[in-house]
């Protein structure tokens, strides 16, 4: 039976795989409203019917073919900025991460502190009193 073409008629086309991924990208984007509620970008779910002339010989129009797609964008995954140290190294450039204070790569830990502070004892050279008096 013939009958005038609306949303209704949508969820049975394709066996309804339209209607399922409509759904399917409704829930990611409210997931990702009360996952992210802090993200004031969009969340946008758009279905989009392409309807196309399909022309007959004599250039008649008697008949159109018709498309769906069901799309979604969530507004994009940021972090906060990192300090890393780039290296060069026989196997290729690399970036090094410093796990335990990712806002300064070069802060030192108090092990690695002691440690370099023992080196330095051992030297003769004492980092106090060198300046100069002007005597």
């Amino acid at each position: 039976m013939k009958t005038n073409f609306n949303l209704g008629v949508l969820n049975g086309i394709d066996s309804g795989k339209i209607g399922l991924a409509w759904d399917r990208f409704v829930s990611q984007a409210t997931d990702d409203c009360m996952d992210r509620p802090g993200e004031k970008g969009a969340r946008k779910v758009t279905l989009t019917m392409i309807v196309k002339p399909d022309i007959e010989e004599g250039g008649q129009c008697e008949t159109v073919l018709t498309g769906f797609e069901v799309t979604s964008s969530l507004p994009k995954m940021r972090s906060r900025a990192y300090s890393m140290e780039p290296r060069k190294s026989r196997t290729g450039s690399k970036l090094v991460v410093n796990d335990a204070s990712l806002e300064q790569v070069k802060q030192m830990s108090l092990t690695e502190a002691q440690s370099e502070g023992a080196e330095g004892e051992g030297s003769g050279e004492s980092k106090e009193g060198t300046e100069s008096h002007g005597d």
